[in-house]
């Protein structure tokens, strides 16, 4: 029997299966190959357990109609794109590598609309005056004409806590094909579809008003400008300096970040750990110009408080 088919009947049988249940859903992991897509129409589609996945970004999770995707989680989600086809209010369970980041409407129009999960920072980094960097974790990546409020959510590994002072500072971006701008949106009360309160360790962001989404390729979350300027201005410059051992590592973290980066790939046991103490990262230092080390600092709330910015 040929190895299409033996993926054939997995995913017939797993579908016959779920539409004999109670509830239709995903019980365990499913894989799609090249560009299978998995269809539910007009009923609803429970997360139980397992992931979505392929190898490819041709396969897709498509709900048509009415359908809706329900009880996704860090647990259970689909890790491949996922299409709806004229849902108003829809949330995409998406999620990667353990982590559950979902996008979701409200209020939308009767259109499709395309969403896939991209772990790690855009390829396309144009940034306008305004922004100071890109959140190199996660974006999602639009393709479609629906007219909607959408909901962008976070999670801990953004490390929203080691970025921010307060929530106020975080942005919600689209990219326009030719550089990021801003769309008007605040923090939602709530995770998406859940009762735990936004902090910076998890919660959503949704736009003030409905947006075109036909005009964007891509939506992610920045910092606003802040911190670099005020150092700036102050004549302070900054440096990072990493302790990763993999050279690739170190300059695909390091190109979101518009400032100097060094690594010496030396990892822990790099000559700077022993000189300036380090035990955990991140680490602050404030030094002179003839290289003493004049304060350390535990957080960027401490900086700008004893630099009065």
């Amino acid at each position: 029997m040929s190895r299409f088919l033996l993926r054939f009947l997995f995913v017939f049988l797993f579908i016959g299966i779920n539409i004999c249940s109670a509830q239709m859903g995903l019980y365990g992991n499913i894989y799609l190959a090249g560009s299978q897509s998995l269809a539910i129409k007009n009923a609803p589609f429970y997360f139980f357990n397992g992931i979505a996945q392929s190898d490819r970004d041709t396969a897709a999770l498509v709900f048509l109609g009415s359908a809706q995707a329900l009880n996704a989680s860090q647990q259970s989600h689909s890790e491949i794109k996922t299409l709806i086809t004229a849902q108003e209010n829809f949330i995409f369970p998406l999620g990667q590598q353990g982590r559950y980041l979902p996008l979701g409407l409200q209020q939308g129009s009767t259109v499709g609309l395309e969403v896939q999960l991209i772990l790690g920072p855009p390829s396309f980094q144009m940034l306008n005056g305004e922004i100071e960097q890109l959140f190199p974790f996660h974006h999602w990546r639009i393709q479609g004409d629906k007219f909607a409020q959408v909901q962008l959510s976070w999670d801990q590994a953004t490390d929203l806590n080691n970025s921010l002072e307060d929530l106020d500072d975080l942005l919600f971006l689209g990219f326009n094909g030719n550089q990021w701008e801003i769309i008007p949106a605040s923090i939602a009360n709530n995770l998406i579809n859940g009762n735990t309160p936004s902090s910076l360790t998890a919660g959503s962001l949704i736009s003030d008003n409905s947006i075109d989404l036909g005009l964007y390729e891509a939506l992610a979350l920045p910092k606003i400008a802040a911190l670099q300027s005020q150092l700036a201005a102050r004549g302070i410059q900054l440096l990072s300096i990493s302790l990763d051992r993999e050279e690739a590592l170190f300059r695909e973290t390091a190109r979101p970040y518009p400032w100097t980066h060094y690594c010496d790939l030396q990892g822990w046991d790099s000559p700077n750990v022993k000189a300036y103490r380090v035990f955990a990262t991140p680490s602050f230092f404030l030094v002179n110009p003839d290289q003493t080390l004049e304060r350390e600092f535990i957080s960027t709330a401490q900086i700008k408080t004893c630099l009065s910015l």
